[in-house]
Order: C-alpha cells, then structure tokens, then sequence
C-alpha cells in the first residue's frame, strides 16, 4: 500500500524493557510500521531510547515542555513522521562547498 503507517509513544521510557521493546519494533518496522517516542519529562530513559533508535524508521524526541512537544509533532510533522530514504549515502565532491552538517 501507498502509505506509511507509524506508532506514536508519549512516554518517559520508565518501565520499558529495552530489549523486549526493540523486539516489537523490529518486527513492526520490518512490515513497515515506523516508530516515533517522545521523551517526556526530566526522567526520560536516554539509554532504551539510544538503543531502539537504531530500528528502521525508529525515531525519537524529547520534550521537556509543551513548545519542545508542538515543535516536532506540530511544525515539523511532515518530516517527522513521513521518512523517504533509509540507509542513505551522501558523496559530495567539491572544491568550493563542503559539507557542514546533516539531520535525520
């Protein structure tokens, strides 16, 4: 089908088993259901969230407030939530640009 499918978590990460959690996402990416987790909070769990970010079309954020929450999921939500390329390669050969920085 023409259309991206993606889970949305709103989550500190707390209670979340990593590796079970890398698992199930895993397994939806590889039928191409996509993955986004918002941290929430100060207690955000970085170390689960470091390792499941490695899934295909995992992705994540971290609010700390409600503009750090709109600003991806509001402004940004065509680019957050809609990926084009997975496993892209970037050769750029020039002597007047160079490459500074990348995000995504």
């Amino acid at each position: 089908p023409d259309r991206v499918r993606r889970i949305l978590f709103l989550t500190d990460m707390d209670d979340m088993g990593g590796y079970e959690l890398k698992t199930l996402l895993e397994k939806a990416s590889s039928q191409k259901i996509y993955t986004t987790i918002v941290g929430l909070g100060m207690d955000f769990n970085t170390d689960v969230t470091e390792s499941i970010i490695k899934v295909p079309g995992c992705r994540y954020f971290s609010a700390q407030n409600l503009e750090d929450l709109l600003r991806p999921l509001v402004e940004y939500f065509y680019f957050s939530f809609f990926p084009i390329a997975f496993d892209s390669l970037l050769t750029c050969s020039s002597a007047e640009y160079q490459l500074e920085d990348t995000f995504g």
